[in-house]
């Protein structure tokens, strides 16, 4: 059996997969190029960025250079994080996205933990923050 491929057929077929991941509106790092969550740390542009500074690079090496050695593993399971700055006197709200399973409970509380230490430490501010896993499951804690 032979297989032949249209070159044309092959680029449409690309073009289509490359405009679904890019049309939806979600952070697709594989439509930029970026080849996955270092591309969101770099800050590269997309399409329609969510609201929020990017700051998973920092919390990586946060985690990995100045926490306790318990924390730096934490630093893979993180895939994103968004912090959104308020104005004077008001508090900061981040979100955390991490890639925690259902059972994982205290992983997510000990990660909101952490992200509340790392604010307070570094930065001197106070707000809350959201940990999100794809299992629909999240934890939350003020700092």
């Amino acid at each position: 059996m032979k297989i032949t491929l249209r070159s044309a057929s092959v680029g449409a077929a690309l073009a289509g997969c490359c405009l679904a991941l890019v049309s939806c509106g979600t952070d697709h790092p594989e439509a930029r190029g970026t080849g996955g969550p270092r591309g969101r740390a770099a800050g590269t542009a997309t399409a329609t960025p969510a609201p929020g500074v990017p700051a998973l690079r920092a919390f990586r090496t946060y985690l990995r250079t100045e926490g306790p050695k318990a924390d730096a593993v934490i630093a893979s399971h993180v895939l994103g994080v968004r912090v959104h700055e308020a104005g004077s006197g008001a508090r900061t709200r981040a979100t955390v996205e991490v890639d925690y399973g259902v059972w994982d409970d205290e992983r997510l509380d000990r990660t909101a933990e952490v992200f509340a230490r790392w604010r307070r430490s570094v930065y001197g501010d106070h707000g809350h923050v959201r940990v999100l896993a794809p299992a629909k499951m999240d934890a939350e804690r003020d700092w």
